[in-house]
């Protein structure tokens, strides 16, 4: 084939139009194959979704009784971190409320309440204890 047949090839190919030359090609599509096809594309859409969302973070915030752990888990929240669900309310010592979660210092109590201590006791816990 010559350079000049080759390129009048191409030219009659682009003068199709494109609608003539798929439908020429593809085999007519039945009713049953659609919704098949509907069903996979949701199930890829619906996966992607998990794959794009974002992953979460925890914040711990560990300190001791009256060293400004609500105080910075306020400027946490206001920063943008999510706060417990659950937080201690306020009294009379802490007028703007506790950052503390409920939870957690029901169990912390009931912790140090096994060690035979309590959160304002200030002896050493019973070394027996931890053996226990």
């Amino acid at each position: 084939m010559s350079k000049s047949s080759a390129a009048s090839g191409e030219a009659k190919s682009a003068s199709k139009k494109p609608t003539e030359t798929a439908s020429a090609k593809r085999p007519a599509k039945s009713k049953q194959e659609t919704p098949a096809r509907t069903a996979r594309k949701t199930k890829k859409t619906t996966q992607r979704k998990r794959a794009a969302a974002p992953q979460r973070q925890a914040l711990v915030v560990l300190g001791m009784h009256r060293s400004g752990t609500s105080a910075l888990t306020g400027v946490l929240e206001r920063l943008g971190a999510g706060g417990p669900e659950n937080k201690l309310p306020p009294n009379e010592f802490n007028v703007k409320g506790y950052g503390e979660s409920r939870v957690f210092m029901r169990l912390h109590d009931r912790l140090l309440e096994s060690a035979g201590s309590s959160w304002d006791d200030w002896l050493s816990v019973n070394p027996g204890w931890f053996e226990s």
